[in-house]
């Protein structure tokens, strides 16, 4: 390990990062769906939903790790450097990219910073000469952040395509009080909280709040099941 990152240092930088990168894939997550859903969970219940992000954000922290050893070699071998540059100029067009498809869907503040952490990444790959640990730091820190994003995202989305997949398993939220609506209803269980379960309704085609009180049972529907429901 480089010299002014001591194991004391990383013993701090780390679990911030790592935590960061779990939050990060709870925004992208929501952003699947619609960010506007994310403020009708507390921050304690976003904090234990990041549990589920654990191996993202231990995959990312070990590649941030990584990172900052391949910027310390990058110092020594020049030759490195080839590599890295085209490795940011990917990372530039991955970002154009997602800030088109975030203005296209209705993003904007989303899509600006998509393009000024492009700008910065632009600006960090035209630094002549070593660049500083503190430039490597950040630089990896928000290319991994933005990841873990996309990644959660990603996992947010897959909802819409259940359809193509025969061995998805829908859940069935079963209502016992009258006036909650329809007897059962099957899709998906987004998000569950203290207050309020948010469930996206397969024959109905939206999303809906469900207050917990409400819900009689949850169950799980084997393929086979719900092939003839």
């Amino acid at each position: 390990m480089d010299q002014q990152w001591s194991w004391k240092d990383l013993t701090v930088i780390v679990p911030v990062t790592a935590s960061s990168f779990a939050f990060a894939y709870v925004v992208g997550y929501f952003y699947a769906f619609d960010i506007s859903w994310f403020a009708f969970f507390s921050l304690p219940e976003h904090l234990i939903f990041a549990l589920r992000a654990l191996p993202i954000a231990i995959g990312a922290s070990v590649g941030f790790l990584i990172a900052l050893r391949f910027s310390t070699l990058e110092r020594r071998w020049k030759w490195l450097q080839g590599g890295l540059n085209w490795l940011v100029v990917g990372w530039i067009g991955v970002l154009a990219a997602a800030a088109v498809l975030a203005f296209a869907g209705n993003h904007p503040s989303l899509s600006l910073s998509f393009l000024l952490i492009a700008a910065g990444s632009y600006i960090y790959n035209d630094i002549s000469g070593p660049r500083s640990p503190f430039a490597s730091v950040l630089f990896w820190a928000i290319t991994l952040m933005v990841l873990c994003l996309m990644v959660g995202f990603v996992s947010g989305s897959s909802w819409r395509f259940h359809a193509y997949f025969p061995l998805d398993r829908p859940m069935v939220l079963a209502f016992a009080k009258a006036g909650s609506g329809a007897n059962s209803n099957q899709g998906r269980v987004i998000f569950a909280g203290s207050a309020w379960i948010l469930f996206y309704d397969y024959e109905a085609k939206k999303m809906r709040l469900v207050r917990p009180e409400n819900i009689d049972e949850i169950s799980e529907c084997g393929y086979l099941d719900c092939a003839g429901k």
